[in-house]
């Protein structure tokens, strides 16, 4: 507890060079508190946008020739690549534009609508579409423990991404999932 004299001296100190009330003494240093409340919400939709930059060129899975159409047609993030092809009859015109199959534009939409959430990039994508969950609206109705261990399985025995993930990422991936589920491509 700092004394009587510091607290005055350090609150003669903003007087004197004017940093005004909203700076605070600490350890002889001043800062400026940051508003938490307000930016959390702003910096977790900063986060979420910055993982749909994700380059298509990442993804796992993904033939080179398919990889390059996509390019040509101006889909170069995954958000792209969300927006069009929300619907079934988007990824059917985006199919045929494109010269795939409709399967495989599904699956790369899929792959971009889990790589929304927190935690997952393309390889843990890879590892939840080969354990069986394809979107947010399959992965929201999963029960997370046995998901944890189907994952692990997979990791242990293919090796699909770099590491499993834990449990709790697992429990977090379920809550956020029933958030986004709404939003996610039919």
């Amino acid at each position: 507890m700092p004394s009587t004299g510091k607290v005055l001296l350090a609150l003669k100190l903003l007087v004197t060079l004017k940093l005004g009330p909203k700076y605070l003494p600490f350890g002889g240093f001043f800062y400026r508190p940051i508003k938490r409340d307000k930016n959390l919400t702003m910096m977790k939709e900063q986060d979420r946008s910055r993982r749909m930059y994700d380059p298509i060129s990442s993804l796992r899975g993904v033939d080179e020739v398919v990889k390059e159409k996509l390019l040509a047609e101006g889909i170069k993030y995954a958000h792209q690549l969300l927006e069009l092809g929300k619907t079934r009859q988007q990824r059917a015109e985006l199919a045929e534009r494109i010269g795939i199959s409709a399967q495989t534009v599904q699956a790369l939409v899929y792959c971009a609508d889990l790589m929304r959430m927190r935690g997952i990039g393309h390889d843990l994508s890879y590892l939840l579409a080969c354990a069986g969950v394809r979107n947010c609206r399959e992965l929201q109705d999963c029960v997370p423990e046995q998901l944890y261990k189907r994952l692990a399985e997979i990791h242990i025995g293919q090796r699909v991404a770099y590491h499993a993930p834990t449990l709790a990422q697992v429990r977090s991936w379920v809550n956020e999932a029933k958030t986004l589920a709404s939003a996610s491509p039919e």
